[in-house]
């Protein structure tokens, strides 16, 4: 069983440094802009303090996931506040479970309750974007864009 909760310790904080090496290791970033843990760090307190900062982990504690967003107004209408998720990561040996889909919600959840009314979520090219498309899909998601990055 897990459970999901907010991100609030210094042992939250260093977990998702820790992990979020894997992630930027998969999403393929690690080769371009490297590891920086500090700046992990920074953003995470940044979006405890400002936006959502989420963990999920076991009944015995054991670290599963992180996830995090920053909220602001909407480009085209600042009157309407929109979230965007930046990461929603779970352990490869965590995610046959409940741990993604628990963590899905609360981030839902944690944007409503900040009053959003647009939220957007990534499917990273380079983790099996066609599954979690269909995934969000099946959930009341639209594709809103692509983006393209070019690395100077």
């Amino acid at each position: 069983m897990y459970r999901v909760r907010k991100a609030e310790t210094d042992a939250d904080v260093d977990n998702i440094a820790l992990y979020g090496r894997d992630f930027c290791n998969e999403g393929g970033w690690t080769k371009d802009v490297g590891y920086d843990p500090e700046s992990v760090k920074a953003w995470t307190r940044y979006c405890a303090d400002n936006g959502l900062a989420l963990v999920v982990e076991t009944d015995a504690g054991e670290f599963a996931g992180m996830a995090a967003a920053v909220f602001d107004g909407f480009f085209f209408n600042k009157a309407v506040l929109q979230g965007v998720e930046l990461f929603w990561y779970v352990r490869p040996e965590h995610r046959r479970g409940d741990a993604g889909k628990l963590l899905f919600r609360a981030m839902e959840d944690g944007a409503r309750a900040k009053g959003a009314k647009r939220w957007s979520m990534v499917a990273l090219a380079t983790c099996q974007p066609e599954k979690v498309g269909a995934v969000y899909e099946r959930n009341g998601y639209t594709l809103s864009e692509l983006s393209y990055t070019k690395v100077f």
